[in-house]
């Protein structure tokens, strides 16, 4: 049995395939996928239902592009809620004028911050190129926030920690979780400037996270 770390697919869903192909994965093997799964490629929709589907020995682990996606899914859900529930989610045309609305709304409200909404153009992409309902992107939100922070493996000659970026042992509460892993762009999923700090404490020896390639033990 191999295990396999794979991160920051970014929507390249056939390069993926290819890797796996590559190094002849198989269901006696182990991967785990450090997040960053849409945003920048094409393959969007594909890599999130294939993400629906993975078999037991497939581990993901949230991204801040998957967070950030959810969080955008947030928003237009708090709209719908606003305009009084009038968009039906399994409409593709209720779903494409919901976006525009929320845009819409975002522009008028606070113009600065509307512009880091649907950065990387992924919803827009789902609803025009695939054809995606709200209904649909909701499902994939609720995924994406089923997916831990980080997992912890413990049966190797030395412990292992699989997160996205950041990551401190010192974490013992849901609280300190949250405003950890969310509260910054210095720790946790979006950390940026010191991406991996945290790790390579004498409790876990390794840090494997997201901006990394392929590595086998």
């Amino acid at each position: 049995m191999s295990r396999y770390v794979i991160g920051d697919i970014h929507a390249c869903m056939d390069d993926l395939m290819e890797m796996l192909r590559v190094i002849n994965f198989s269901d006696a093997d182990e991967l785990y996928m450090v997040g960053d799964y849409i945003d920048r490629g094409e393959q969007n929709a594909e890599i999130m239902r294939w993400l629906e589907k993975i078999p037991a020995n497939v581990h993901p682990v949230r991204g801040n592009h998957d967070e950030n996606y959810a969080a955008y899914i947030d928003i237009m859900q708090r709209v719908s809620e606003i305009k009084g529930g009038i968009f039906n989610p399994s409409s593709y045309h209720d779903s494409l004028t919901l976006y525009i609305e929320t845009m819409d709304e975002l522009m008028a409200s606070d113009p600065f911050s509307a512009r880091y909404f649907d950065m990387y153009g992924t919803i827009r992409k789902l609803l025009k190129q695939d054809k995606v309902t709200f209904m649909e992107m909701k499902r994939w939100a609720y995924m994406f926030r089923s997916f831990p922070i980080f997992i912890m493996i413990s049966d190797l000659k030395r412990p292992v920690v699989v997160v996205h970026a950041g990551y401190s042992p010192k974490i013992t509460d849901e609280t300190e979780k949250l405003e950890f892993f969310f509260g910054s762009e210095e720790t946790g999923i979006y950390s940026r400037r010191y991406p991996g700090r945290y790790g390579n404490s004498r409790s876990y020896s390794d840090n494997s996270r997201g901006h990394q390639c392929i590595y086998r033990w």
